[in-house]
């Protein structure tokens, strides 16, 4: 059983941003540790702090190389445009097309206090990208059209099948109201940073093959469903949170 439940869209810590970290510790090392675990049960290729309740400005990341950590990381520059189909463990199960830049250049600190400085293409472009909104208070969901997030939200609630209905119903439901858009005091995101995650086409549960062939989406997330050991799963947990502020 992985060591943290992954926090799941609803949950307020994912619409805050994470605090600077100070000093590297014992602790901090004990932390990324069972972050790394959690994101492979997960399976995932990417977390970040605040995704396991934890707000510092950290992300663990592996995609296929090795477990790799950033401590306050922070995103310098970003060039072109790159789409690709882009899920999220805390909004498990969904997946969109979200346009963001094809390079960027990231600093920050390894866990021995060494400076690092990548420059990162295409899909570890994508995942510093993703991470680094975690560690600003962003979801997926907010790069996404207002329309895609009430059938996301809409899909969450309802469960597997709920794709297919297209009833608008629901426009008026309280806990869609509560999560669209979080945080409307942080304002819109359309000129944050150097650029913006943008969202394609219309809302999809697929995953993308990458490398050796499991079904991963890019960024945080490896599969369109999240599960916790004997924790609720993902999408059951954020049904359960929707359910209770409707």
């Amino acid at each position: 059983m992985a060591p943290f439940d992954i926090r799941i869209v609803g949950d307020p810590v994912l619409k805050q941003r994470a605090q600077e970290i100070e000093n590297v510790d014992g602790a901090l090392v004990r932390l990324v540790d069972d972050m790394v675990e959690t994101m492979y049960e997960a399976p995932g290729v990417g977390l970040a702090a605040p995704q396991v309740g934890v707000q510092k400005r950290l992300f663990v990341y592996d995609i296929g190389e090795g477990p790799q950590t950033l401590v306050n990381p922070t995103l310098v520059e970003g060039d072109g445009e790159w789409v690709f189909d882009e899920g999220c463990l805390s909004v498990p199960g969904l997946s969109w097309e979200i346009v963001r830049p094809k390079q960027v250049h990231l600093t920050g600190h390894d866990l021995d206090g060494n400076q690092v400085d990548i420059e990162a293409d295409e899909y570890l472009a994508r995942v510093f990208q993703h991470e680094m909104d975690h560690l600003d208070g962003i979801l997926i969901l907010d790069r996404t059209t207002r329309e895609q997030r009430k059938e996301a939200l809409r899909i969450l609630r309802e469960g597997p099948g709920a794709a297919g209905d297209t009833d608008s119903s629901e426009d008026g439901d309280s806990a869609e109201d509560a999560l669209e858009h979080d945080g409307k005091e942080r304002g819109s995101h359309d000129h944050d940073q150097f650029s913006v995650g943008r969202s394609r086409r219309s809302i999809t549960s697929t995953s993308r093959s990458v490398r050796d062939g499991s079904s991963r989406s890019p960024s945080c997330s490896r599969t369109a469903v999240n599960t916790d050991g004997a924790s609720l799963g993902g999408a059951d947990r954020a049904r359960s949170w929707l359910a209770e502020t409707s």
